[in-house]
């Protein structure tokens, strides 16, 4: 299920191919996203589902969203500690963020949003060392 604020976003090839793979549910992603718009809970409750969702489970999804943010941070600090991760990986990602941003502002064209999803997949890929590890069973 798409909720109303992630629907019109993601009509965005960018924004769909990430919430696809974000840690966050669709709920937590649109209800962090309100919060951000809403100043007032109850709206922001009222705007987030078709269904009637009460104030009370508007904010519970909410903390669940920010502790998965906040569990993203620790994930990415605890591999830099323990140097699965290098500087230079943190780097390249600081370097993809201002890229993103940089190309929300624009109009891409579709070669150029398949290469950065490419990038963004390698990018992945290499901080998970999934492409990198070759197990002999």
């Amino acid at each position: 299920m798409v909720f109303p604020v992630l629907q019109s976003l993601r009509k965005d090839t960018l924004v769909s191919f990430l919430a696809e793979r974000c840690s966050l549910t669709d709920a937590q992603l649109d209800t962090i996203l309100l919060s951000q718009v809403q100043g007032n809970l109850k709206d922001g409750a009222r705007l987030r589902d078709k269904k009637k969702v009460s104030p009370g489970a508007f904010l519970r999804t909410l903390r669940q969203g920010q502790e998965n943010v906040e569990a993203c941070i620790y994930t990415m600090l605890l591999l830099s500690y323990l140097g699965l991760v290098e500087v230079e990986d943190l780097q390249r990602l600081a370097r993809s963020s201002e890229l993103l941003s940089r190309v929300k502002e624009s109009a891409p064209s579709m070669e150029a949003v398949s290469r950065l999803i490419q990038a963004m997949e390698e990018l992945a890929q290499g901080f998970s060392r999934r492409k990198k590890q070759k197990f002999i069973v």
